[in-house]
């Protein structure tokens, strides 16, 4: 059945039908082999321009620069594929057989005209036993790692000195043969050792560098394997393949998922289902004490199922339920009953007998994210399949079969992966509980004015320092609906923005009534002659509707005066997620001026003030 699809989808990209291919392809990818997303990977790269990525239906684009110790060749259709089924358009280019060492070190700036660029270096037992050969010699095994780990960290170190590429490497796995050669069982316990702590040098390599990713190997490559092997020698003899076809899928996909993470594309909110998902049983059929949790036939499974989605929530993953049930048995529910999980985990509830796609809507509604920040899971093939059908940016796992395959099933696709977390993160589930106590408020309110004035809303605009780096990068990794420009920074970019002079850098902090929201945004601009032009200014969903961004607009209007700027210029990025802001700075009174690229540019006399909301207020937050 796969390879008829793969053949109808082969025949709808030939046609030049992206926008068909992409819709059919999200769903069904999981179900191709190796050599069939292959073949999809290259007719891909064969008919897909990056520069008509956007109305062919692409979410994102990026630049992709692969480096490898051994012959790769297939490593860009398996990445394009892997890309693709997250809506993601790549441009990939491959360096050629064993040129990562001079690469790495001759590197020098790149320009992506995608404004993201990622470099794959995929890494395998070759880069020690192509200048050694097979031995018996451990240590000659020991010496060469040594000088291998040294030689990686500084060419690491040089690669992110001199480029703003992120850098994503992976562990070299060692192949069974090294170890057979061996014959005594010390010996083979020593290498295996060596191996091992060779492998963690690598891995702590992002605790001393920023813009890297070092991907672990064999867990990547669990469950991509059919028949165990990653190495075949016969490739490797004649054409320096070290991987075979299923190990280089396995490392494509954990490959996208980092660079899926980077662009800010990762799900924000998990939505579950009750009843044979959360628990097992019918919970209005055979009652709260009959429930298996814990206990029962599979009460471990839905245990564990439920101890990963309080583990997401704890590192800032929306939780929410959508559940056919009455809403006071659910709450008498995890009222009574001991579980992993408590009803005060989830940001919102919603439990009745309404379709759960309108459910979905109002959840999405309430918490102000998209839909396509959402990922549902359900037991039951209905309910995923009409939430599917109606909500088709939202990702839908149907938990069907065994209990026991729940948590590597929600987990599989790295949909919430990101590439840091902060304390804002791990508070997050609490901030988002915290808005429903302002839904209930606003209710209370004739006019959204009278209710924004009672909210007592502060707003703090001040220079990012050191203390929020971590946070304000994170900010422009992940924000996409206000994102004015879509620029991305990492740490390291960041931290070089703030020593200097000309660079215009403010984090935007905001609290009411009911507590503090944190750090919600940040204003990125360039000084030039009498010019302050905003390169880039983002805000968090979390805050919308309150008219943050005008009275953090007219802030930084004052702020350019105080420079004694006479004109503020600021920048508009389309991309396809933050068009319900390109009006923003017309609207504000800003003025269009020409521009030579896709950046739309509209200037303001700072001599003219910006009127500020009169329900927020300047100070110094607690």
């Amino acid at each position: 059945m796969s390879a008829l699809l793969c053949s109808d989808l082969l025949s709808v990209i030939r046609s030049k039908d992206i926008p068909l291919f992409l819709s059919q392809f999200a769903v069904a990818a999981h179900t191709f082999s190796a050599p069939e997303l292959g073949s999809i990977g290259y007719a891909l790269q064969q008919q897909v321009q990056i520069g008509e990525a956007r109305q062919n239906g692409f979410v994102a684009t990026v630049d992709v620069s692969i480096l490898s110790s051994s012959n790769a060749m297939e490593l860009p259709n398996q990445l394009t594929a892997a890309l693709a089924a997250d809506w993601i358009c790549p441009r990939v280019s491959d360096t050629g057989y064993n040129q990562w060492r001079f690469k790495m070190m001759n590197a020098g700036p790149i320009t992506s005209n995608a404004g993201t660029h990622v470099t794959v270096c995929l890494l395998d037992e070759s880069i020690i036993f192509d200048v050694i050969g097979l031995t018996d010699d451990i240590d000659l095994v020991e010496k060469k790692l040594a000088e291998c780990s040294r030689e990686i960290d500084s060419l690491v170190s040089h690669f992110l000195e001199n480029n703003q590429s992120f850098l994503i490497l992976n562990t070299p796995l060692l192949s069974k043969v090294q170890q057979d050669v061996l014959l005594d069982f010390r010996s083979k316990a020593r290498l295996s050792h060596l191996w091992c702590r060779f492998n963690a040098e690598l891995l702590a390599l992002p605790q001393r560098y920023d813009r890297i990713f070092v991907i672990d190997s064999a867990v990547a490559l669990q469950g991509y394997l059919p028949h165990g092997e990653f190495h075949d020698p016969r490739l490797t003899s004649v054409a320096k393949l070290h991987w075979t076809t299923d190990a280089i899928r396995g490392m494509a996909n954990a490959q996208a998922r980092a660079i899926r993470a980077l662009l800010g594309l990762n799900k924000k909110c998990l939505v579950v289902d009750l009843d044979n998902t959360l628990w097992g049983g019918i919970l209005g059929d055979d009652g709260i004490d009959a429930l298996e949790v814990e206990e029962g036939d599979h009460g471990d499974a839905y245990a564990k199922f439920q101890q990963a989605v309080a583990a997401l929530g704890r590192q800032g993953i929306i939780l929410a339920i959508c559940s056919k049930n009455d809403d006071a048995n659910v709450r008498q529910c995890f009222a009574q009953r001991r579980m992993p999980l408590s009803l005060e985990d989830f940001s919102i509830v919603v439990a009745n007998w309404e379709p759960k796609d309108r459910n979905i809507r109002h959840i999405v509604q309430t918490l102000n994210i998209g839909d396509d920040s959402v990922v549902f899971v359900d037991d039951s093939a209905f309910e995923a399949g009409l939430v599917a059908k109606h909500l088709p940016k939202t990702r839908v796992l149907h938990l069907d079969g065994d209990p026991a395959l729940y948590v590597e099933t929600l987990l599989r696709q790295g949909w919430f992966d990101r590439p840091s977390l902060t304390e804002e993160d791990r508070s997050r589930n609490k901030l988002y509980a915290t808005e429903e106590k302002r839904t209930v408020l606003s209710a209370s309110f004739s006019s959204m004015e009278d209710y924004l004035h009672d909210l007592n809303l502060q707003v703090r605009v001040f220079p990012v320092t050191a203390r929020e780096v971590h946070r304000v990068a994170q900010l422009t990794q992940r924000t996409n609906q206000f994102n004015l420009t879509t620029i991305r920074l990492s740490e390291s970019e960041l931290s070089a923005r703030i020593s200097d002079p000309d660079m215009l850098n403010l984090a935007i902090e905001a609290q009411d009534r009911f507590g503090s929201y944190g750090v919600v945004g940040a204003v990125f601009g360039r000084r030039s002659g009498n010019s302050l032009t905003l390169e880039n200014f983002v805000l968090s969903c979390r805050v919308f509707s309150r008219s943050i961004e005008h009275f953090v607009l007219s802030e930084v209007v004052d702020i350019a005066r105080d420079m004694q700027c006479g004109r503020l210029v600021g920048h508009y990025l389309s991309s396809s997620k933050n068009q319900n802001f390109s009006n923003f700075y017309l609207d504000a009174g800003f003025s269009p001026i020409d521009a030579d690229s896709d950046v739309r540019c509209y200037a303001h006399d700072v001599a003219l003030m910006l009127s500020k909301p009169s329900w927020i207020r300047q100070g110094i937050l607690s």
